[in-house]
C-alpha cells in the first residue's frame, strides 16, 4: 500500500508536467522573479491576479518596475490550470512570513484612520505619505509641510525604515520618496546626515531626489558635504558626497575643495571620486583659481588623464 508521502509525490509529479505542457522549457515558477510577484499580488492585490493585471495595464503608479505584465498573466494562466494557489504552493515560510508582516502593516495604517482611534495628527499625516496612489502626493505633502517641525522625526523614522523602502511594503517602497522631498522643503539641518546615508541604499526611484533635498536645506548641508569629501581615508562616502555637491550652485567654495581634492594621491586612486570633483570643478565659477588650475593641468608631474579631462574643463571658462 502506498503511504501518505509517496501520493502526494504523485500528485507533485503530475502537477510540473501540467507545467511544462503549459510552456515547455521555456518558463520556470522556482524563478526568484515569480515568487516576488506571487508575494506582491498576496501583499498588495489580495491575492487576485486579475486586480493585480488591472493595475498593470493602467501603468498605476506603484507598479514595480522589473515584472512585465506578459509574466503576471502567464503566472495567472498556470494558477488556473493547475487549479490551486500557486502562493501557497510555491512560496517558503520565510516569503509568507514577509506577505504576513506586509498585511500587518496595511492593516496599522487602516487602525490609524479609524474612528475613535488615539491617533495622532502626525501619525495620520505619515499614514497618509504611504497610501499616495497618484505619484505625485502634492495635497499630502502639503499637509505635512503645514506642521513643520513637528514631522521632521517621523519622516526621519520613516527614511530610516528598511520596511519603508520595501516595494512589498504599504507604499511600494515609494513612501520615502515623498519624505524626503518633505524633509528637504522643511530645510532642518537635523535631516542632512540620515538623507546623506541614503545614498548608500538602493530604492526604487532616482536618487537625485535626495541630492535635492540636501541642496534645499543649503549652507548647512553644503558644507558638510565638503567636509565629508575631505575625510580619510577616502571611501564611497567621499564620492557620495561629492556627487550630491553637484546639486549645489558654481561657487568658488566648491570648485577649490574640488582642486584641493583632486591633488591628492590618494583621491586620485578612486576613480569614482575623481569623476565627481572634475563635476565639482566643472560647475563651479573658477576664474579666481584659473592660473592655478592651469598651471597644475599643465605640471609634468600631474596625472596624464587628470591633465587632459581638467584642461577639458577650463578650455570653457
Amino acid at each position: 500500500m502506498t503511504d501518505q508521502n509517496d501520493f502526494l509525490s504523485i500528485f507533485e509529479e503530475l502537477k510540473q508536467n501540467s507545467l511544462d505542457q503549459i510552456d515547455p522549457g521555456e518558463q520556470h515558477l522556482t524563478d526568484e522573479l515569480d515568487h516576488l510577484i506571487l508575494q506582491h499580488r498576496e501583499a498588495h492585490f489580495g491575492g487576485d491576479f486579475k486586480v493585480m493585471v488591472d493595475f498593470y495595464e493602467k501603468e498605476s503608479f506603484g507598479i514595480h518596475p522589473e515584472f512585465e505584465i506578459e509574466r503576471i498573466e502567464y503566472l495567472q494562466k498556470v494558477e488556473k490550470e493547475l487549479g490551486q494557489d500557486l502562493a501557497k504552493t510555491l512560496l517558503s515560510d520565510l516569503e509568507k512570513d514577509q506577505v504576513t508582516r506586509s498585511l500587518e502593516a496595511y492593516a496599522h495604517l487602516k487602525e490609524v484612520y479609524q474612528e475613535g482611534n488615539k491617533s495622532t495628527l502626525a501619525e495620520r499625516l505619515l499614514s497618509d505619505l504611504f497610501l499616495i496612489e497618484d505619484g505625485e502626493g502634492k495635497e499630502e505633502i502639503a499637509h505635512v509641510l503645514e506642521q513643520k517641525e513637528k514631522m521632521v522625526g517621523g519622516l526621519i523614522r520613516m527614511i530610516d525604515s528598511a520596511q519603508a523602502f520595501d516595494p512589498l511594503f504599504p507604499g511600494y517602497g515609494y513612501a520615502p520618496y515623498f519624505a524626503i522631498i518633505c524633509l528637504g522643503k522643511m530645510g532642518d539641518p537635523k535631516a542632512i546626515k540620515p538623507l546623506f546615508s541614503l545614498l548608500e541604499k538602493e530604492f526604487v526611484f532616482d536618487e537625485y531626489v535626495v541630492t535635492e533635498a540636501l541642496h534645499q536645506i543649503g549652507e548647512s548641508a553644503k558644507q558638510f558635504l565638503l567636509d565629508m569629501t575631505q575625510t580619510r581615508p577616502v571611501t564611497k562616502e567621499n564620492a557620495d558626497a561629492a556627487f550630491a555637491l553637484c546639486a549645489f550652485e558654481a561657487e568658488s567654495a566648491i570648485c577649490k575643495n574640488a582642486f584641493e581634492q583632486l591633488k591628492s594621491e590618494e583621491a586620485q586612486t578612486h576613480p569614482l571620486f575623481v569623476a565627481y570633483l572634475l563635476c565639482n570643478l566643472d560647475n563651479a565659477e573658477a576664474a579666481p583659481l584659473k592660473e592655478e588650475v592651469l598651471a597644475w593641468a599643465n605640471d609634468s608631474e600631474t596625472p596624464k588623464k587628470l591633465q587632459k579631462e581638467v584642461l577639458e574643463i577650463t578650455s570653457k571658462w
